[in-house]
């Protein structure tokens, strides 16, 4: 026969660890770790960042080159501009979009952010219908930032941002016809008028085309009128 009396001597030695081990979790419950940390300090009189200073692609589309384009769709300009992938679906308002390499066009979310002016310009689900609102003569200039590196802008802004420039200011009178095949047929008309600290901007677009197949007619016409002033917010009005 052996005797064991190991276990009864051993008993206080495994509740003590025991409530040290409950007391060591319940610390540690409250142990942070602290990897570094970062300072963003902001000047307000500088204004919104510019998009020369975003570490990304950008490129820069002007007027000279827009405003020669026979497009159907202002969502077509697009062509002029590297590293963009362009989706055609011809139904009506969904007619097509723009991509980013990387990035499918397809799908029921679109991850360009769209721009009018610097105002958000996306429909809910993320694609661009109010595109089409704008004709290339409309058009003073297209900024193209491709990348995830623009911290200007949030929602759809995954594979970057275009900005849309309509014409405000200056002095200028513009027009344009034209006619070609399946009927196509378009007028543009824009006037600018700048006086003082006034100046008004004025716009007539009519375009129509049967379509290269049945059912594919198109009709759009706008005519935005906008007027602003160095003194005051700009005001505008569009029908």
């Amino acid at each position: 026969m052996f005797d064991h009396p190991a276990p009864r001597a051993a008993l206080p030695c495994l509740l003590a660890c025991a409530l040290l081990g409950a007391h060591s979790t319940s610390a540690s419950a409250d142990t942070a770790l602290s990897l570094g940390s970062s300072t963003v300090i902001a000047n307000p009189s500088n204004g919104s960042l510019p998009t020369s200073s975003v570490i990304s692609s950008v490129d820069l589309l002007g007027s000279d080159i827009l405003e020669q384009q026979p497009v159907l769709y202002s969502w077509e300009l697009f062509r002029r501009a590297p590293g963009v992938m362009l989706t055609e679906f011809g139904q009506g308002t969904s007619s097509g979009k723009l991509s980013f390499r990387g990035f499918n066009g397809e799908g029921e979310v679109n991850a360009v952010k769209l721009l009018i002016d610097g105002i958000p310009s996306n429909s809910n689900d993320g694609n661009m219908p109010y595109l089409d609102m704008l004709f290339p003569l409309e058009i003073d200039g297209i900024e193209v930032v491709r990348g995830t590196n623009d911290p200007r802008y949030g929602l759809y802004n995954i594979a970057g941002n275009v900005d849309v420039q309509s014409r405000i200011g200056g002095d200028y009178g513009k027009a344009r016809l034209r006619y070609g095949s399946y009927d196509t047929q378009e007028l543009q008309l824009a006037k600018g008028i700048e006086s003082g600290n006034w100046t008004q901007n004025y716009f007539i677009g009519q375009q129509k085309s049967d379509g290269y197949r049945d059912h594919a007619g198109s009709e759009r016409s706008t005519c935005p009128a906008n007027g602003s002033t160095r003194r005051m917010p700009a005001t505008g009005a569009s029908v």
